[in-house]
This record gives C-alpha cells, sequence and structure tokens, in this order.
C-alpha cells in the first residue's frame, strides 16, 4: 500500500463562487438524491487535501479517500454505507495522482484521520 495526500485547488475553484444559476441549484437538488457520494456534494468546497489509500500490489487504485478541511477534520470518507468514493470510483492509476504534487504519508498517519470517521 502507498499512503499520500494531495492539495483540493484544483477541483474546487468553480464551487467557492457561488455563482450558481437557480436551474443548476435546482437540479443539483434532485441529482443529490440519487448520488453515489451525497456527502461529497455537500462537502467538497471545503475539502482542503485529499488522503489516499493506494493498492499499488494488486488492483493498483485507490482503496479509501478521505477529504479534510482546513481545520484537519475530516469531512469526507468513502467508501461508506453512504458514500462509495470519488476517487475510489475512479480508474486513477500512480501517475496520473503524481500530477497533483503528492506527498507522501505514512500508514500512520492516514489511519490517525481514517480512525476518528469509523466509531
Amino acid at each position: 500500500m502507498k499512503y499520500f495526500k494531495f492539495h483540493n485547488n484544483k477541483f474546487n475553484t468553480d464551487r467557492n463562487s457561488g455563482s450558481y444559476s437557480f436551474w443548476h441549484k435546482f437540479l443539483q437538488y434532485f441529482i443529490k438524491k440519487i448520488s453515489c457520494n451525497p456527502d461529497l456534494e455537500e462537502n467538497c468546497k471545503n475539502i482542503n487535501f485529499w488522503y489516499i489509500e493506494f493498492d499499488d500490489a494488486e488492483f493498483h487504485l485507490a482503496i479509501k479517500e478521505m477529504g479534510v478541511d482546513k481545520n484537519g477534520k475530516v469531512v469526507f470518507w468513502a467508501p461508506s454505507k453512504r458514500n462509495y468514493g470519488y476517487w475510489c470510483d475512479s480508474d486513477v492509476d500512480i501517475e496520473l495522482y503524481k500530477q497533483f504534487n503528492i506527498t507522501y504519508i505514512t500508514k500512520d498517519e492516514f489511519y490517525a484521520y481514517w480512525n476518528t470517521c469509523i466509531k
């Protein structure tokens, strides 16, 4: 396993503008009802860093993910009962993650956050 994190600045720039149209907000309401990641829809703009547990031996995919806000609080994690996962549900290999300027972390650092989610 590899453990790493990267900054969310590439993904939340448009969401922070607050300039969504009425129809966008209306459609988002209904999409959220059927979303595979309802907690992500609510919290994506608050995610400062993504933390990823990556299987580099067998599947070569993210198997766990967390979104952590600027205060160090986990605001999204997957997989869970409510959320399938954004990165866990994508076919992203390690080379693509490296383009996000990842920082490798320890397993202990990853699970220090993860264990706050799984109570």
